[in-house]
């Protein structure tokens, strides 16, 4: 795997409405961030940690911690990035349990080859999935300035730099109903776990 790239496990969130940190809840006998490693590893060379607040730890890999505390995805991102080794990084949050490494990789690739600030995915809704992206270390100051001004909705600040969305509908070959199913609540869980 020769890519200058480090992977992110967002881990950091505050799980209101599921009671207990995400990152350790199970689904069907696994922690929800054995998803996104078991993803990560195969795309990026390196994969750390973004943990918020929290005293994380998981595998060993290296913890981030956000450098403004309380202040969301946005925080940890920027955190993230302000950490990175690397130009182009892989962010995953710990709640996607279904995001495949076909897509992963989809996304790696469309960020490499274009000089896009974020590469990421469009769900068969319309809607931007900011926490299945590429972000592009130059993303730092926009993130910086959107976290001073109090700006914390990613999506509104995607539309005001250069990003690149990658639809995927139905017919692409990477789809899957689940691809972005976001788990929130213990209700999520139960859903989801398959009964033998």
């Amino acid at each position: 795997m020769d890519r200058e790239l480090t992977g992110f496990i967002l881990a950091g969130g505050a799980s209101r409405r599921m009671g207990t940190p995400k990152a350790f809840v199970r689904l069907n006998g696994k922690q929800l961030i054995d998803y996104a490693w078991e993803a990560l590893k195969e795309v990026a060379p390196r994969v750390m940690l973004s943990a918020g607040k929290l005293p994380l730890s998981y595998r060993d890999l290296p913890v981030v911690q956000d450098l403004f505390v309380d202040h969301g995805p946005v925080g940890g991102i920027y955190s993230a990035l302000r950490s990175s080794p690397t130009e182009l990084n892989l962010v995953l949050s710990c709640d996607m349990p279904f995001v495949s490494v076909d897509l992963l990789n989809l996304l790696v690739d469309a960020a490499a080859n274009h000089p896009f600030d974020i590469t990421l995915p469009v769900d068969e809704q319309g809607l931007l999935q900011p926490l299945c992206a590429v972000y592009r270390k130059n993303m730092v100051p926009y993130l910086e300035r959107a976290i001073l001004q109090k700006e914390l909705k990613l999506k509104m600040i995607i539309q005001r730099i250069n990003y690149q969305a990658i639809p995927i509908e139905k017919s692409h070959p990477v789809y899957h109903p689940r691809l972005f199913y976001n788990m929130n609540t213990p209700e999520d869980i139960v859903s989801q776990t398959v009964f033998s």
